[in-house]
């Protein structure tokens, strides 16, 4: 359970990091490509281009990527706990599903022979 929230908040922080980098870059960076400063990349954000680095675009690209992997991963971890064993037989899965958990269940048998 620690992992499915730590994951998810994790993925939310970082994914505001990124909109919060993309809003700074397209505040300070400049607007027409400059060779000698290294800001060629176009980075447009709703019409408005500026032109960044090699490194600002990886670093943005970066944050944009563990973001999306951390929400997978807090997905998968989240499908897998609901549909295990020790999930089942708690309090909270009777509460929002209205069935009670089968006690005399071990985890070693098979879905077939529970239901």
């Amino acid at each position: 359970m620690v992992i499915l929230n730590a994951a998810g908040i994790a993925s939310s922080f970082t994914w505001f990091g990124y909109i919060a980098a993309v809003e700074h870059f397209d505040a300070t960076r400049p607007v027409k490509p400059d060779s000698v400063k290294g800001t060629v990349i176009p980075q447009n954000n709703h019409g408005h281009i500026v032109y960044l680095t090699e490194k600002e675009q990886e670093q943005l690209v970066a944050l944009q990527r563990v973001s999306i992997g951390l929400a997978l991963v807090a997905t998968l971890a989240t499908y897998f706990y609901k549909n295990t064993y020790f999930y089942k037989n708690t309090y909270f899965y009777k509460k929002t599903t209205g069935k009670l958990p089968n006690l005399m269940a071990s985890p070693f048998t098979t879905r077939k022979r529970l239901q």
